[in-house]
This record gives structure tokens, sequence and C-alpha cells, in this order.
């Protein structure tokens, strides 16, 4: 059973994120999520936090941030970047493996 729960853990980790990238993509509708890292629990076998990159089109930053934050409901510790697209493009090396366009 412990076997299994270390070679699932990964794909357990990305379903976590994806959750949440959906949970985002419903309440500010955006450009782009992009996953810019990380953390994992000492052991190594858990998600301990992440952050996203979010590309608006145009629009409140601070407000999509704020509507984010309350309506985006997550176990694990998560937190975003928000740009506007044409800002984001000034940017080539933010890219990522959990990236929707």
């Amino acid at each position: 059973m412990m076997e299994t729960n270390k070679r699932e853990g990964g794909l357990l980790m990305f379903e976590q994120i994806e959750q949440v990238v959906e949970e985002i993509v419903k309440a500010v509708g955006p450009e782009k999520v992009i996953l810019i890292s990380r953390k994992l629990s000492l052991s190594g076998e858990e998600l301990g936090s992440f952050k996203l990159c979010v590309v608006l089109e145009d629009g409140d930053k601070e407000e999509a941030e704020r509507k984010i934050y309350t309506t985006v409901d997550s176990d694990i510790p998560f937190d975003v970047v928000i740009y506007h697209q044409a800002a984001f493009e000034n940017y080539p090396q933010l890219r990522g493996p959990l990236t929707r366009i």
C-alpha cells in the first residue's frame, strides 16, 4: 500500500494543483495559468505549497487577486503572481509544466 502512494504521489500533487487552476479559470478567466514553483515536504512525498503565474488580458489585477484568494479553496497553501498579457510578453522565461492557454 505504501509503495502505491509513493508512485502516485507525483500525480496527486499535479491533480491538487490542477484543481486550483480550474477554480482560478472559473473565477477570473485568465489567458494563461503557469506553474512557477512547487515546494515539497521534508520527506519529498507531499506537496507543501506552490506558486502560479496568472496572465490576464486586461482588467484590475488587485480585484482578480482578491477574487482568487476569496473563492479558490485549497488545502495546500498557494500564491499567485498576476500579469497583464502585454507585460507578460516581456518575460519569455516564464514557462511551466502546467500552462493553460
